[in-house]
């Protein structure tokens, strides 16, 4: 007969979050005990779907608690993006039309160069020790690795201004060029208008990424 582990299998959704969301050290004592309940105490108690409807309840609470008690600043570091993103477009959306603000070409041309050089001036392991770096928990003591990390946040936002600037250039340059030649059109207009939002974005993105570094170099090199 087969175990009744294997015939009564806990939601595999609820599982996956655990892995996700919490530590190693945290994530195997919750499980531990959590499946221990629904095996031993739930189960017997309730029918399948009710004790897995309980059982993801319990993750949830679980993952709730971890969000709330240790990692309240780096809710607050994303909550303060959201604030940062929300103005921002409430402003654009109460100046005029939203949709003048969006462009996906202006976005390509400054993120994917910059991005691109700053993995030039650092390296791709600095880019994804970034990632851990803002969101782990546990002490880091690498400080060369951590300098390294800090360094590819700083040349990343740094090069989204000069991008951005540098296409703002380039559209005025074709502006020039057409009051000389007297042949101003939509076309240069609308290069132009690409252009500006190259900067817009450029400066929104280094104010960003000027944050997570300061984040960084507080929790790590202090």
């Amino acid at each position: 007969m087969p175990d009744m582990e294997e015939e009564i299998c806990i939601p595999w959704f609820a599982e996956k979050m655990f892995y996700m969301i919490l530590p190693k050290v945290l994530r195997e004592h919750v499980m531990g005990d959590l499946q221990e309940e629904f095996y031993g105490k739930v189960f017997q108690k309730y029918s399948l779907s009710r004790a897995r409807w309980w059982y993801r309840g319990q993750v949830l609470k679980s993952i709730r608690y971890y969000i709330l008690n240790r990692k309240g600043d780096i809710m607050f570091f994303l909550f303060s993006i959201l604030v940062f993103v929300g103005i921002s477009l409430a402003a654009a959306f109460l100046g005029s039309n939203i949709s003048y603000f969006i462009n996906l070409p202006s976005i390509i041309v400054v993120v994917i160069p910059s991005f691109v050089f700053a993995l030039a001036a650092t390296s791709l392991r600095a880019w994804r020790l970034c990632l851990k770096l803002l969101f782990i928990d546990e002490d880091y003591s690498d400080q060369k690795k951590i300098r390294e990390a800090s360094r590819f946040l700083n040349v990343f936002g740094n090069m989204c201004v000069a991008m951005g600037l540098f296409y703002t250039l380039l559209a005025a340059e074709q502006v020039l060029q057409g009051v000389i030649t007297e042949s101003i059109g939509t076309t240069v207009y609308m290069a132009a208008a690409v252009c500006l939002l190259a900067l817009f974005y450029g400066i929104g993105l280094k104010s960003v990424l000027y944050i997570a570094d300061q984040r960084i170099q507080n929790r790590f090199l202090s």
